[in-house]
């Protein structure tokens, strides 16, 4: 699931709104820290390559999607489409976003360099540990909202397969499978990588989180989002890649390389259209 990630050493994170209808906590302090640091301020995985399930929940939260609830037509070329790609394309000329691959990002983030940043969950134990090294401090606040639209966010992928056939090994899957959903399991990956436990209720009070959930509230914006979860959508056919390039790069063309969003995302729906009819 997305999450911001927050970086500051004693901002008051208030100032101008720099773009009108992305989520004010978030644009305020960008703003600030841009205008006060003379260079980008806020990076986000969603709108590289790579970043697609991030980018749905963008997506969603400003009512939009990339794909028909009946799967047949791709809409990523819609009003609220474009409109979500404005949002970052405005950002990034007003030089409050960042032009960085996925892998930049992070780093540059973990090393305190960047101040907000908008990405996984289950890197926030990373960035804990640079906060700690670097000195520091690391906050963290839902996926950004768009005007008074609620907050979707999507999943991004992690999952459990079993794919034998031979009964030993489907009940040597299985057992694995029982483990890894398990409460001592979520103990594990959740104190250890900031991931979300399963279960929402292994958080409350009397369950096997709740008193690190209280120790460690950064992991709370995430809780709070579990009931808004909308599953990562994919694309019908045998070119499921190739549509989410096609979406990527068009993506990547309107935020940092001048071309019109409008155009550009009508045209990938138009081309991404073909390759799944």
């Amino acid at each position: 699931m997305g999450t911001i990630q927050l970086s500051g050493v004693g901002r008051s994170f208030k100032s101008t709104a720099a773009v009108s209808d992305i989520d004010l906590i978030i644009e305020d302090a960008a703003a600030q820290i841009t205008e006060s640091t003379g260079a980008p301020s806020m990076s986000a995985s969603c709108v590289i390559t790579g970043g697609s399930w991030c980018m749905q929940g963008l997506f969603l939260s400003n009512g939009a999607q990339v794909l028909s609830d009946d799967r047949t037509t791709i809409e990523f070329g819609s009003d609220a489409a474009i409109d979500t790609v404005a949002t970052f394309t405005e950002m990034y000329e007003d030089g409050v976003l960042t032009n960085e691959d996925f892998t930049s990002q992070y780093e540059a983030f973990a090393q305190g360099k960047t101040a907000i940043h908008v990405n996984s969950s289950a890197l926030q134990g990373a960035f804990m540990m640079g906060a700690e090294a670097g000195g520091w401090t690391l906050d963290a606040h839902t996926l950004p909202a768009f005007g008074d639209q609620a907050v979707v966010p999507t999943n991004s992928g992690s999952f459990l397969a079993m794919f034998a056939t031979d009964p030993a090994k489907q009940a040597a899957a299985w057992e694995l499978m029982q483990f890894m959903t398990s409460p001592r399991a979520y103990e594990i990956i959740s104190t250890q990588i900031g991931y979300l436990p399963l279960r929402s209720s292994m958080a409350d009070e009397g369950g096997p989180l709740y008193d690190w959930v209280e120790a460690n509230p950064l992991v709370k914006p995430n809780l709070e989002q579990l009931d808004a979860l909308e599953p990562w959508v994919s694309y019908p056919g045998d070119s499921y890649a190739q549509v989410d390039q096609v979406l990527a790069t068009a993506i990547e063309d309107a935020v940092f390389y001048g071309a019109d969003p409008a155009a550009t995302m009508t045209e990938a729906a138009e081309r991404a259209q073909g390759l799944i009819e």
